[in-house]
């Protein structure tokens, strides 16, 4: 059994007026012994009219602030794991 898979799927073909629709996604898929997983992501929708296909991409907005607001608090972490604690000196008694 395949427990990990990336594969692109093709949805089915909707008519709007002339044009013919067909989404794009790409499947992530984790299968395990008692569960499994699918996460699609929207990749593009190819436009078909008269013979003649042109592809649309589909730029997914919250993916990439995801992806960015990971980087920045991967970023933040090896920063401070990396930074020695800050110890102020303990002041000296008069006597």
């Amino acid at each position: 059994m395949q427990w990990f898979s990336v594969s692109r799927h093709r949805g089915t073909s909707s008519v709007v007026g002339f044009y013919t629709l067909t989404p794009e996604s790409l499947a992530i898929t984790l299968r395990g012994p008692r569960f499994g997983l699918v996460w699609r992501l929207p990749l593009a929708v190819h436009v078909t009219r008269r013979g003649h296909t042109r592809v649309v991409p589909i730029v997914d907005v919250t993916r990439a602030i995801q992806i960015l607001l990971a980087l920045v608090t991967l970023v933040a972490a090896t920063r401070s794991a990396a930074k020695p604690p800050n110890r102020i000196p303990k002041k000296e008694r008069s006597a």
